[in-house]
């Protein structure tokens, strides 16, 4: 009787190493399936991307800006600030931090550009650099620096001119409609 306590102990003990070795080569598989499917959102997310900047048809939207170097951060929250890039022309439309000395004041950026001068658009490795400079109305020529990652899509806006700090904005495209 003890032998056979036994032999049925060891059977138990036996068939639960086996479930838990077949529930951890499930779990591997499951998490090599997510890890594909992880990656290909992110190669279509970096085809939406390419097709979007490759078309010059698009809308940066911005989320947060911030005078250069080391000024405050500061969130937008207005759903109607925007930068469109047509084929020929650029929209603009951004809070912009002006000033020579403290206390520096918030304008609004906004004018329009027909064929803006120098647009070029390089791809790398981790996204894109996408550069423009463009003549305001207030007789400033601003210099547009678009770094766009792959990965999550953020997209930094580096606005300079010879007159006031570069102003820093980060926020995400998307396709103009």
């Amino acid at each position: 009787m003890k032998k056979l306590l036994l032999i049925f102990a060891l059977s138990l003990v036996a068939l639960g190493v086996r479930a838990q070795e077949t529930r951890r080569e499930e779990r591997m598989e499951l998490k090599h399936e997510r890890a594909e499917r992880r990656e290909e959102r992110q190669k279509e997310y970096a085809r939406y991307l390419d097709s979007l900047i490759l078309s010059r048809d698009y809308e940066f939207v911005p989320q947060t800006f911030q005078m250069q170097p080391a000024g405050m951060l500061r969130n937008i929250y207005n759903p109607f600030y925007y930068i469109y890039v047509y084929p020929s022309y650029i929209q603009i439309h951004v809070p912009y931090i002006k000033g020579f000395t403290p206390p520096y004041y918030i304008a609004l950026l906004n004018f329009d550009s027909f064929y803006p001068n120098g647009y070029t658009a390089v791809q790398g490795e981790h996204g894109w650099t996408i550069s423009f400079s463009a003549s305001g109305m207030d007789g400033n020529t601003y210099t547009f620096d678009f770094f766009v990652n792959y990965v999550g899509g953020e997209t930094n806006l580096n606005i300079s001119t010879p007159v006031y700090n570069t102003v820093t904005y980060s926020g995400y495209l998307r396709g103009y409609n």
